[in-house]
């Protein structure tokens, strides 16, 4: 029988009734959260063991000829996940400066930034360069696996350990089997506790919880209600969790949603290769005909023999008995549950493309383009968490002794978190855009993240800032016309030129006797 499994809901969001964490009531808030992620934990782990090829069809009881039991695991889980990794966030996510306006805290008022000194360009340079020491691109590659294997996704923000490193602080991603956000039961869904645990060898387990003003560290016996919380309460000097959760749409791995179409193609491609050896491990028919045991075992083992006896006893027979599946009808099957899985889960297909060859047709084709719309919509949901991490980065910065030229002090408002794919794609027209939106005048920072030519669009412009406002400024000098032409004759001088660059003297109208001279252009007319 094939083994069935009860389908996941996407992961459940823990919440707790209490407005206040105190150490009165830590204790009750941690252990509840912990017995509800229990149950987020066993979705979990079974997305994991699916994604890495543990699959129900490796569990199929075959009642007929059990002997001939192949289980084929066809792993789209893992080349769905790989596909929307690669595609998201195989380039690394960088800040750039979102608009060259601020509010005047003295007169409450909107005003342009100090574009002299572009200070605000420097500082988001050196987060990215901070950020850059923390590896953060590979990071966030196992927090996004994290999210399309099973929802959810963790990152931990501390102070780095190391003194001396140029990050003055230190990113971590956590493990979802051993780390839950607990939530207020409110309309603001605020986080009010972050857990994370280990562990221990003789099944104990250490839980450290974080709230925005303690942090609480509580030991949990091998009994289900045995928790004991450590006196030793240490002040949160952030003054915010340092844990951050991540999240997809619905709680829901990106292919939890079609685990049944996915058991359905190991199924059919299973019975495809148990045909093939039932064919050739075929029953061998003997009517009205008798063979000792010695001969039967030289036959197909022996347990491959019917042997029938008719009433009359004539009209031997000896055949095989042979059923095989229609391979045409079946691979249509297959070639519909393929296409399915793709459109359900937004995965672009390996099959030639059909129609025009050129980029934007094999995109839409080939299901690259609801790729692209699926990984933005992953940047918005990106987006929120990862401006809670840049919080928890500046307050660290904000803790420390050193001297951070006053980024510590930068709004969150100002920074905009950039999602980079496919940088050398179509690069003419890219370079084309650029140059065109420069030329017209286009602020260089905005020019240069609106085509996505650049993996840091943020250092590219501190780097190029330079060159780009002179070229700017000698376009702007070249195109600026004199308020009065007869101070400067020869302003244009191709003013009243024709289309063959035929034209008077110091830019005067051309003279018509020399138009006349002209022969005409149409075959067969004369001029008057």
């Amino acid at each position: 029988m094939y083994a069935s499994v009860k389908p996941t809901v996407g992961r459940l969001m823990i919440m707790t009734d209490e407005k206040t964490v105190t150490k009165k009531n830590i204790v009750s808030i941690v252990s509840k959260g912990f017995m509800e992620h229990q149950k987020n934990v066993q979705d979990e782990m079974f997305l994991f063991e699916y994604e890495k090829g543990i699959q129900p069809i490796l569990n199929r009881e075959k009642a007929i000829r059990p002997e001939i039991n192949v289980t084929v695991v066809e792993n789209n889980a893992a080349k769905i996940v790989d596909t929307h990794v690669g595609y998201c966030f195989s380039n690394p996510i960088t800040f750039v400066q979102r608009a060259k306006v601020e509010l005047d805290k003295e007169t409450d008022k909107i005003k342009d930034k100090d574009t002299d000194g572009q200070k605000d360009d420097m500082k988001i340079a050196v987060l990215n360069k901070m950020n850059q020491e923390q590896k953060k691109s590979s990071k966030d590659i196992q927090l996004a696996r994290n999210m399309f294997i099973c929802g959810l996704g963790y990152q931990m923000v501390l102070p780095n350990r190391k003194k001396k490193a140029f990050s003055p602080f230190e990113i971590m991603v956590l493990n979802p089997l051993t780390t839950f956000v607990i939530y207020s039961n409110d309309a603001y869904r605020e986080p009010m506790v972050a857990v994370t645990y280990f562990i221990h060898d003789d099944g104990t387990i250490s839980l450290t919880a974080y709230s925005a003003d303690y942090i609480f560290t509580i030991e949990r016996g091998t009994e289900p209600d045995e928790y004991r919380l450590n006196e030793k309460i240490v002040p949160n000097v952030l003054e915010m969790i340092p844990i951050v959760e991540f999240a997809l749409n619905d709680r829901m791995g990106i292919f939890e949603k079609v685990i049944p179409i996915m058991d359905a193609i190991n199924l059919v491609n299973s019975d495809r290769i148990n045909d093939i050896l039932q064919h050739v491990q075929s029953l061998l028919w003997l009517h009205n005909c008798q063979i000792d045991g010695e001969q039967k075992k030289n036959l197909v083992d022996g347990d491959g023999v019917i042997m029938t006896q008719s009433s009359d006893g004539r009209d031997a027979k000896i055949s095989y008995l042979t059923q095989t599946l229609n391979q045409t009808e079946v691979q249509t099957l297959v070639n519909y549950l393929q296409e399915q899985l793709q459109q359900q889960t937004s995965t672009p297909s390996w099959q030639e493309a059909s129609g025009g060859s050129t980029t934007g047709a094999m995109q839409l084709s080939n299901g690259w383009q609801c790729l692209e719309i699926y990984a933005k919509t992953v940047e918005q949901l990106f987006t929120e968490p990862e401006m809670q991490i840049l919080e928890i980065e500046t307050a660290i910065m904000q803790n420390d002794k050193r001297d951070f030229g006053g980024l510590e002090d930068i709004e969150i408002s100002d920074i905009e978190i950039r999602f980079c794919r496919t940088k050398t794609y179509d690069l003419v027209s890219k370079t084309n855009a650029l140059v065109s939106l420069l030329n017209a005048g286009v602020d260089g920072l905005t020019a240069f993240n609106t085509v996505g030519l650049f993996t840091d669009s943020q250092q590219a412009w501190v780097d190029s800032e330079k060159i780009i406002n002179a070229i700017q400024k000698k376009l702007a000098a070249k195109t600026e016309t004199p308020k009065n032409d007869t101070q400067n004759p020869m302003a244009n001088a191709n003013a009243n030129t024709d289309e063959n660059g035929n034209g008077g003297v110091n830019n005067q109208p051309k003279d018509k006797t020399e138009e006349s001279l002209q022969p005409s252009k149409v075959a067969g007319v004369v001029e008057d």
